[in-house]
This record gives structure tokens, C-alpha cells and sequence, in this order.
């Protein structure tokens, strides 16, 4: 057998891809950071119904992701791998239902579940994600649960299974991100008409939007058995943020248009990334007609929640990750029709390869002359290793023909593997320090543990709590003068740009910082 055909191959994939990225650069600042950061208060405190940060109640997100960095925690003591695990271990099991629904959606098409894998996996934007402790790839696989079960149930039958099932997973996504799950859903529920001509048996539509409204309800309910409880105890502020005003606030200025509706199709080309550049998928949609059922059902998944997040004005580009699964099955299934082609896609499929061969000599020559010229000197960090491990990645697959669609499809996204892998650890070569708050970190955990107290100028986002392992918030001020006047025997965190304002305390600690640079003073009054 083929390795190609071996079913795990997928996982065994981004598997390495995940692993590698785990070393090659740390939690990022501010939101991996931050959410790790609430995750260590909540810990701190033994309180698992309130989210906080710095001491106050952390509205924004709800408490599963928190939950799932405790269990970690609890399984193998507090460290920062474990909660970097989670969205890649959500990744692999959307890829595994993934494959499972499109069984289900062309079950005489037994290369799509594969295709669609290599697919997903292949995408930067959600191999990317993938990597980062956000919440985006938990809400996705959620979604692709629940669309999952609402396909069973229109073709195999309603039970009571697949309906508490149902529930749990509405549940299950709202305390993973938010009621944003039910918007993700409601289409699919809404328009099953126009996707499942036929109902099973005992079955009528009546049936249908009875049971599925009734799982939807009850699963808003299990959720609210959090928030209720947690509305109470978190106090009035916190209670009005997560029952009504984080939702109630961005539909009240979905219409304020703070970003034109055309944004995401602008931003389209760059995350469908490197599947619009290869050539076998737009072969694939010159012979889209007719469309199948199981096509006009991601159509229908995807193209009315595009139109609606289009409306709201708080657009952000993961917004539209859950959607991803779908646009993976919709381009295995254009792809495999090449499939009954005998030649038609291998002429053009190794396109993209060359022109990452062509990528990693112009970056191995540009390297060179720079270092002759001296062009960017922060350059000089940068091995030479990275684009010759892609460079020799590109041509060995460049060279072989594919086989099948199905080896084409694997190849490519193995290759994207390699790029993403080597423009992150390229970057991070050079410049993973400014994004890494350890060394700062070390220096406020000392300061602590000696009974210090830690100022912050500006809003602090909780960076360096988790790192520093604080057991006490940093207090927030306006200015430096405010500091220096009413908060002796206190230390103070800055961040500036180049020149280091003039502070009367002594300057324990200056690391450079994403864009910026931060400092720790201590006050005057200390010297």
C-alpha cells in the first residue's frame, strides 16, 4: 500500500507541523498570553465560574478554553505546553469529522474524506491557526459537529442520540466562544429544505424544525447553567457583559460600518492560500456544473454566513475560520472530478512547487548579497538552513510526478507545511525575542516575590502574569508623573518607542518588545 493511501497520513502531518512549531517560538503577547494569563488567575484562585484578569472579573471570553488549560494542568502540574495544545488537538479532530461528513455527503467518492484533509491542513490560514491558543479552531470543530449531526439526522434519522448530542454540542460552543455557534448553524437548520428533498421515515418537517429548535433551546439552556450562576457572582458589570452586552454591542453596531462590507471578499484570495494558485482546482471549476447535492449543501453552509458577518461592522479575520472545513470539502469534491480526467491535471499541477524552488534560491541569493552589502542587518541572524531545507523539500517534490490527485493534493500540502514552518522559524530567528516575555517576566517575578508592588502604564493586557507566574494584579496608572508622585516604594512598567523617557527612578530592566520597547523603573523613593 501507498503511503499516500495510508488513512493517517493527515494527522500524521500536521501532527510534525504542530510539534515543530511548539519549539520554534513561545506564547505570544498580547492574546495567547492574556488568555493563558486568566486561565493561571482562575487556577490561582480556585474559581472555575469566574474568568479574571489583573484582579477583575475577564468578560470577554466565556470558560471553556480555561477550563480545558486546567485540565491540563491538573493531568501533568502547571507549564505552557499544555494549553498550546489544545487548538491542534481540536484541529485533528475537526480533520477527522471532517472526513466522516463527507463520507456521509458522497458516499460513492471514497477519495474525498483524504482530499478534503490534506486540504484543510493545507491552508495557511488554518495550519496557522492552528498553532495558536486562541479559540477559533474549538469553535470550528464545534460547528462542524453540529453540522454533522444536523446532516445525520436529515438523512439517517432523528434519535435521541444524535439529539442530545446536538444539544451538547450548542452547549459545549457557546461556552467556547459565544452564541457566534448558533449563527454558524441556523442557515443549515433553516434552508434544509432546499439541501434534503426527502426526510427519513416518521419524519416530516414539522418533525424537523421542532426537534432541531427544541435541541438549539435546550442547549442555550445547559449553557446558561454557567452563565447564571456566573452573572450572580461575578457581579452586576460582569453579568450584564456576558448575558446581553458582548453580543447586544456588536449587533447594535453591525450596521455603524467601521470596515466596509467588501472586506472579507478583499482578504478572500490570501486565505484561500495555496489552493487558489493550483491549477487542478480551477480545472475543477470549469467542470463544476451540474452541482450535487453534496456541493449545493456547502454552498449553503457557507455563502449566507459570509453575507452576514459582511453586515457586521466588528469584522475580524478568524471570524470566518469555522467556515474552512466547509470550502475544504466544497474543493476536494471540484478536485476529484479531475480524477475521471486521465491527463487533464497533470500537465499544470506542479506549478506551485517550481515557484517555491524559484522562492528559496531568490531568498538563499538575497542572503548572500546581504550579507556583502549589508542591506538589512538584522539578516545576519538568519540561518541559511530554513530556505535549504525548503529549497530541498520543493525540489524533491517538484521533481516526481504525483500518481494520483489524491498524492498531488498530499504533496502541495505538505509543501505549505514546509513554507509556513520556514518563514516562522526564519522570523522568529531574527526577531522571537521581541516577542518573548520571559526575560521581562523574570525580572517582575523577582520584584514580587521580594513583597514588591508592580505598576503599568497604560492598559495592561496581562502578558507577563503567567510567565511571571503573579500571584498579585499590576496596578494600571495614567502617567509616569502620576508614579512618581503618589506611588513610593513602588516599581513601574513603560513602554516607548526609541527614546527612553526621562523617569526619576533607576532603570532596573529595558528588552525590546514587539514594535516597541518596555522598561521597569524603580521608584526614586527606593534608591
Amino acid at each position: 500500500m501507498s503511503i499516500i493511501q495510508n488513512k493517517y497520513l493527515p494527522y500524521w502531518l500536521a501532527s510534525a507541523f504542530f510539534v515543530i512549531d511548539l519549539f520554534i517560538r513561545p506564547l505570544l503577547p498580547i492574546d495567547e498570553t492574556r488568555y493563558v494569563a486568566v486561565a493561571w488567575e482562575m487556577w490561582l484562585r480556585g474559581d472555575f465560574l469566574v474568568p479574571y484578569l489583573n484582579g477583575e472579573p475577564y468578560s470577554h471570553k466565556p470558560p471553556l478554553f480555561f477550563w480545558l488549560m486546567h485540565l491540563g494542568w491538573l493531568l501533568f502540574g502547571v507549564n505552557d505546553w499544555t494549553p498550546r495544545l489544545i487548538a491542534p488537538a481540536f484541529s485533528l479532530l475537526s480533520m477527522a469529522l471532517m472526513g466522516r461528513l463527507a463520507g456521509l455527503l458522497w458516499p460513492g467518492r471514497p477519495a474525498i474524506p483524504q482530499l478534503s484533509q490534506f486540504i484543510l491542513f493545507g491552508f495557511f490560514f488554518w495550519a496557522i491557526s492552528s498553532t495558536l491558543t486562541m479559540f477559533d479552531v474549538m469553535l470550528s470543530f464545534f460547528v462542524l459537529l453540529g453540522i454533522y449531526l444536523l446532516y445525520a439526522i436529515a438523512v439517517r434519522g432523528l434519535t435521541w442520540g444524535r439529539w442530545l448530542m446536538l444539544a451538547m454540542t450548542v452547549a459545549l460552543g457557546i461556552l467556547g466562544k459565544g452564541p457566534v455557534v448558533l449563527l454558524h448553524l441556523l442557515f443549515i437548520v433553516l434552508m434544509a429544505p432546499l439541501w434534503q428533498r426527502d426526510l427519513p421515515k416518521r419524519m416530516t418537517w414539522v418533525t424537523w424544525y421542532g426537534a432541531i429548535f427544541g435541541a438549539l433551546l435546550l442547549g442555550i439552556g445547559l449553557a446558561l447553567c454557567w452563565a447564571l450562576p456566573a452573572a450572580y457572582y461575578g457581579g452586576e458589570d460582569y453579568g450584564r457583559a456576558i448575558l446581553w452586552g458582548q453580543t447586544s454591542g456588536r449587533i447594535v453596531k453591525s450596521f455603524a460600518h467601521q470596515l466596509p462590507w467588501w472586506w472579507y471578499f478583499k482578504l478572500m484570495p490570501l486565505l484561500l492560500l495555496p489552493w487558489i494558485l493550483w491549477p487542478p482546482v480551477w480545472r475543477g471549476f470549469v467542470n463544476v456544473k451540474p452541482l450535487d447535492g453534496g456541493i449545493k449543501f456547502c454552498l449553503y453552509w457557507i455563502v449566507p454566513v459570509i453575507l452576514v458577518f459582511c453586515l457586521i461592522s466588528g469584522k475580524r479575520v478568524h471570524y470566518l475560520l469555522p467556515l474552512f472545513p466547509a470550502i475544504a470539502l466544497l474543493l476536494a469534491r471540484l478536485i476529484d472530478r479531475l480524477s475521471e480526467e486521465a491527463e487533464g491535471w497533470q500537465k499544470y499541477h506542479r506549478v506551485l512547487f517550481w515557484l517555491i524552488v524559484v522562492f528559496a534560491l531568490a531568498g538563499l541569493v538575497f542572503a548572500g548579497m546581504n550579507e556583502i552589502y549589508d542591506w538589512l542587518p538584522i539578516l545576519h541572524a538568519l540561518s541559511p538552513l530554513w530556505l535549504l531545507v525548503l529549497l530541498g523539500v520543493a525540489v524533491g517534490l517538484a521533481r516526481k510526478p504525483a500518481n494520483s490527485l489524491l498524492e498531488a493534493t498530499a504533496k502541495l500540502s505538505l509543501l505549505t507545511a514546509v513554507v509556513s514552518l520556514t518563514i516562522a522559524g526564519g522570523y522568529f530567528q531574527v526577531a522571537g525575542e521581541r516577542h518573548d516575555v520571559s526575560d521581562t517576566s523574570r525580572v517582575l517575578a523577582g520584584i514580587q516575590q521580594q513583597g514588591g508592588k508592580i505598576l503599568y502604564k497604560g492598559k495592561y493586557h496581562g502578558e507577563y502574569h503567567f510567565a511571571a507566574r503573579l500571584r498579585q494584579p499590576i496596578q494600571p496608572i495614567n502617567s509616569i508623573a502620576e508614579w512618581e508622585a503618589s506611588y513610593p516604594g513602588t516599581y513601574l512598567i513603560i513602554r516607548f518607542d526609541r527614546k527612553l523617557p526621562e523617569i526619576a527612578g533607576k532603570l532596573l530592566f529595558r528588552h525590546a518588545d514587539r514594535g516597541q520597547n518596555v522598561a521597569i523603573f524603580r521608584h526614586p523613593s527606593l534608591s
